[in-house]
C-alpha cells in the first residue's frame, strides 16, 4: 500500500501538466484568432500601428433599419450589405445578437478591396408586442474593430 502514493503523485502531475499543455495551446488559438482581427488599439487606449492600411465597411444604406409594423409572429429579416473601401481584406470575426428574439449572419469569406459583404440581421416577433430596438455588434478586422447594426420597428398584437 505504500508503494501506491509515488504513483498517485507521478499520474497527478502528469495530468496537471498535460492539462497545462492545453491551456497553452488554447491561449495561443487565440492569440491567433486576436492577430487575425488586428485591432491596432491598444489596452491603454492609444493606438499602435497606421490605420490607413485597414479594412472599410462602407454601407450601401444607413446602419439602422426600419422593419416598420410587423404581426405578432413574424420572422423578419434585413440583409445589410457593404463594400470594403480599404486597402486589405475585410474579415468579420463575430456577429452577436442583442437578446434572443435577434439572430444573424454574416460573410463568413475575406472581402477583397472594392469587393461586397453582408451581414444579415433576423428578427423573430413572437409574443413580443410593441416597439423594438435591437442590436447586433460586428466584430471585424476594421479599425475601431466593432460596429453596431440596429433594427428597430413596432409589433402589432394578434
Amino acid at each position: 500500500m505504500k508503494n501506491i502514493w509515488p504513483i498517485l503523485f507521478l499520474l497527478s502531475v502528469t495530468v496537471a501538466c498535460n492539462s497545462k499543455k492545453a491551456d497553452n495551446a488554447k491561449g495561443e488559438a487565440l492569440l491567433n484568432a486576436a492577430e487575425l482581427v488586428n485591432n491596432p488599439k491598444q489596452a491603454d487606449g492609444t493606438v499602435s500601428k497606421d490605420t490607413s492600411e485597414y479594412p472599410i465597411f462602407h454601407f450601401e444604406e444607413a446602419t439602422t433599419f426600419d422593419f416598420g409594423t410587423l404581426q405578432e409572429g413574424e420572422k423578419v429579416q434585413h440583409k445589410f450589405i457593404f463594400t470594403n473601401t480599404g486597402k486589405t481584406p475585410l474579415l468579420i470575426n463575430n456577429a452577436q445578437a442583442s437578446c434572443g428574439c435577434t439572430a444573424s449572419d454574416f460573410s463568413k469569406t475575406a472581402i477583397a478591396p472594392g469587393e461586397k459583404g453582408w451581414v444579415k440581421v433576423i428578427y423573430d416577433s413572437y409574443n413580443r408586442p410593441g416597439s423594438f430596438q435591437k442590436t447586433v455588434t460586428v466584430f471585424a478586422n476594421t479599425y475601431p474593430n466593432t460596429l453596431l447594426l440596429t433594427v428597430i420597428g413596432d409589433v402589432q398584437s394578434k
